[in-house]
């Protein structure tokens, strides 16, 4: 899939003697976000999973932009999937949380957007 060709793109950078950096990265996890919204994108938020994990194995420090990142596609993965999204974005903020990165009103707002985006799919929560 295209995650897997954005990697490949990142391999090329190094090959070519450029290092990818938490931009580089942020922006495939921003891609994932981008493609959230759709029918048959429950997909998405594991493919941000997993540009977040290749990061990690590069060496690459997720910022705050990252999870921000990762939270807005649970949010608009829960607009069609319901608790699913509310589910990866609890995930997520653990992740932050287990990473040391303190979550700001971005990361808070996206998770209400995830519950709102549950509530509108149908899902009410008690």
């Amino acid at each position: 899939g295209w995650v897997a060709d954005g990697l490949d793109a990142l391999a090329l950078m190094e090959a070519g003697g450029i290092t990818p950096d938490v931009v580089s990265y942020n922006v495939l996890i921003d891609a994932c976000s981008r493609a959230a919204s759709t029918r048959g994108s429950r997909g998405r938020v594991e493919e941000g999973l997993r540009v977040l994990t290749q990061m990690n194995a590069a060496g690459v420090a997720a910022d705050v932009v990252s999870y921000n990142s990762l939270l807005n596609t649970c949010a608009k993965a829960a607009r069609v999937w319901g608790s699913v999204g509310v589910a990866q974005a609890s995930r997520v903020l653990e992740m932050m949380a287990a990473g040391g990165v303190l979550p700001d009103i971005t990361s808070f707002n996206c998770l209400l957007n995830a519950y709102a985006g549950a509530a509108a799919a149908g899902q009410v929560y008690p």
